[in-house]
């Protein structure tokens, strides 16, 4: 099987050839970027996706919150039947064009209901912390949709990262914004969905999952997918930059603690 990174390398060269075109921020340049400083997040699923004895025959999985992720589940597997959740249309073309099912969707609906017993593996990325609704609910309805067996992968940030409270915080934003290149910088309001309402530690993160009923969490990790020099420097103008970059690396290598993304897979039992 081809590299993921190569797939990944693959997406970015069809960018500008893409039709529709539609793309993660407001031109081809702004999704390249995207995949660039999410790469690494993206190999850290897909290296616990590959791992998974069910890979190996035909299986479903639903991504949660279209992406260029969704299009590398459709590269990386393109046996399985993979159905996609957003809470609008904008990349409905662009999918289904691909064999890729569309689902409308706004999790943050209180009357959310998603089917029951429908998919081998869930993708759940990067989602959660964007979310405004009850969180308790939203897992249980995740956890609904899986076959009994079935995977959940998901990604959250460690709100406890000093890369987080430096870096992302508000008020620190307003001091990195004279240093970097942010998509869709002072439009918040337009492009809510990258604002973080609720961020968890790792211990908040396992708490809150087993409130849910019928779940075996198989790994709970800090990641340092957010924190190789690669994906930091991305978005940076300066080059003194990367030496706060490389500091970080080095730093959050050895404390997990430090590390800006967590990392969940949790197995359905009944």
């Amino acid at each position: 099987m081809t590299s993921p990174k190569h797939q990944i390398r693959e997406l970015i060269e069809k960018i500008d050839k893409r039709t529709p075109k539609v793309y993660m921020g407001d031109s081809p340049e702004d999704e390249k970027k995207y995949i660039l400083h999410n790469q690494d997040r993206f190999l850290a699923a897909i290296g616990e996706l590959d791992n998974l004895p069910l890979t190996k025959k035909q299986f479903s999985i639903l991504d949660i919150g279209t992406s260029p992720f969704t299009l590398l589940l459709k590269k990386r597997y393109p046996k399985a039947k993979i159905t996609t959740l957003d809470y609008s249309n904008r990349f409905r073309s662009l999918v289904t064009k691909k064999g890729i099912k569309f689902i409308k969707k706004d999790l943050n609906d209180p009357k959310l209901v998603l089917p029951s017993n429908r998919y081998d593996v869930i993708t759940f990325l990067e989602v959660l912390e964007h979310l405004k609704g009850d969180h308790n609910k939203i897992l249980n309805q995740i956890i609904k949709s899986l076959k009994k067996g079935g995977i959940c992968i998901l990604q959250t940030p460690n709100k406890y990262a000093p890369k987080g409270l430096i870096l992302t915080s508000p008020l620190a934003l307003r001091f990195w914004d004279l240093f970097t290149k942010r998509p869709h910088k002072g439009e918040e309001e337009k492009h809510s969905e990258f604002i973080h309402f609720k961020e968890y530690s790792l211990s908040e993160l396992k708490n809150l999952l087993n409130k849910t009923s019928n779940i075996y969490i198989l790994e709970a990790k800090h990641d340092t997918y957010f924190d190789t020099v690669a994906s930091s420097m991305v978005y940076r103008t300066q080059q003194w930059t990367k030496l706060l970059a490389q500091v970080n690396f080095l730093l959050s290598s050895q404390i997990p603690i430090m590390r800006r993304g967590m990392q969940f897979v949790f197995r359905k039992d009944a």
